[in-house]
């Protein structure tokens, strides 16, 4: 039986039980692995706004498809200290569409790349509707976990993106005179999480 690498060199425990989350080095080093800019794009942007690779897909600005979920009780301090960045919209776990806030500088990036008219796209049997020109579901997750092993010599998936922003988000909220919980709360909606408690999972 083989295993495709998927932890920390010398760490044989399994992801659940390691933290997840690359450092910016390394997640620069494995977007700039790609020379085709959907690819390398696509990283930067899972890393800079916490999506899922599914949510990739979805990405659309304000206006575009179905609107934010309102059965939802969304924080006013939502993307609060992110600097020079733009909203747009994505359709995350169960449906749940929300804002999420792009760099402006990944955002021009990602306009170059705008289809002039929406494509379905199918990811594990699921349809979407794509915007941008992105590689994005299963497709980047493949191609993230062969990248980050040839850079790095381990893959902790691309899901570890996410990792990364959660804690990142975290710290810089905190220096922002956001108290633990509340940085928390907003961390937990800016992933798409209306329960905290599966953030933990994200700050180990």
């Amino acid at each position: 039986k083989t295993t495709r690498p998927s932890t920390r060199p010398n760490d044989s425990r399994p992801l659940r039980e390691i933290s997840r989350a690359y450092t910016q080095e390394q997640i620069l080093a494995i977007a700039h692995y790609f020379e085709p800019e959907k690819t390398r794009l696509a990283i930067l942007i899972a890393y800079n706004a916490g999506l899922r690779v599914s949510e990739l897909i979805t990405l659309r600005r304000e206006g575009e498809g179905d609107g934010v979920s309102n059965q939802r009780d969304w924080l006013s301090t939502l993307h609060s200290q992110r600097g020079d960045s733009v909203t747009y919209i994505v359709t995350g776990k169960g449906g749940l569409i929300r804002r999420v806030s792009i760099d402006r500088e990944l955002a021009i990036r990602l306009e170059a790349l705008r289809l002039n008219e929406p494509r379905e796209y199918v990811d594990r049997k699921v349809k979407y509707l794509q915007y941008y020109n992105l590689t994005c579901g299963n497709n980047l997750s493949k191609a993230f976990s062969r990248a980050a092993v040839k850079v790095l010599g381990f893959s902790k998936g691309a899901h570890g993106t996410r990792h990364s922003y959660a804690q990142e988000r975290m710290k810089h909220l905190v220096n922002h005179a956001f108290t633990g919980a509340n940085a928390k709360h907003i961390v937990s909606q800016e992933l798409g999480h209306m329960r905290q408690s599966i953030t933990n999972t994200y700050l180990r």
